[in-house]
């Protein structure tokens, strides 16, 4: 075999792998998603620290408030007890924490005529919330996240914490999108 015959032996398994490669990079990945799609895999771990919401909460009338980009709400059934005051005070705190973003967050009583010191108030009330939770509303008025309150502090702590990392995701997001 002279060396031309050589050369063209070469080219032509060396193209063989370039081009068997170039199809096997496209292939794979569709394939392993196949796999995760009919084997119903999903991640075990979550990114938002909030719970999403059974249904699709929208509240009605949103507009009339004149929300800012993101909302931080409690529902209030009736007169705002002790438990709701404490709460209130820890939302107050929560938007603090906030730093550069707190300017783009309102405060929201669901429920009440009050609003909070510094915040607003929403009059109507949803049947799907509970006393107790905080929520995280977007300004269309979609229910995003809850955030389940306990009775004890320290866990409040961490959810509040969970929030304001949600809260600093969902800005960066805006401001990359």
């Amino acid at each position: 075999m002279n060396k031309k015959e050589n050369k063209k032996v070469n080219g032509n398994v060396n193209n063989k792998k370039v081009i068997s490669l170039f199809v096997f990079s496209f292939i794979a990945p569709l394939l392993l998603a196949f796999i995760l799609l009919k084997t119903n895999w999903s991640p075990s771990h979550q990114v938002n620290n909030g719970e999403f919401l059974a249904q699709k909460i929208t509240l009605t009338d949103w507009q009339l408030i004149e929300p800012k980009q993101w909302s931080i709400a409690q529902q209030v059934a009736g007169k705002c007890e002790n438990k709701c005051l404490y709460n209130q005070q820890q939302i107050q705190q929560t938007a603090n924490a906030l730093g550069k973003y707190k300017d783009k967050v309102d405060l929201v009583l669901l429920g009440s005529l009050q609003p909070l010191p510094g915040g607003k108030s929403y009059p109507l009330q949803h049947h799907a919330l509970q006393a107790n939770t905080l929520y995280l509303i977007d300004r269309f008025g979609l229910i995003v996240l809850a955030y389940p309150l306990s009775d004890n502090p320290e866990e409040n702590r961490l959810i509040k914490q969970g929030l304001i990392k949600d809260l600093k995701k969902l800005f960066k997001f805006a401001r990359s999108a």
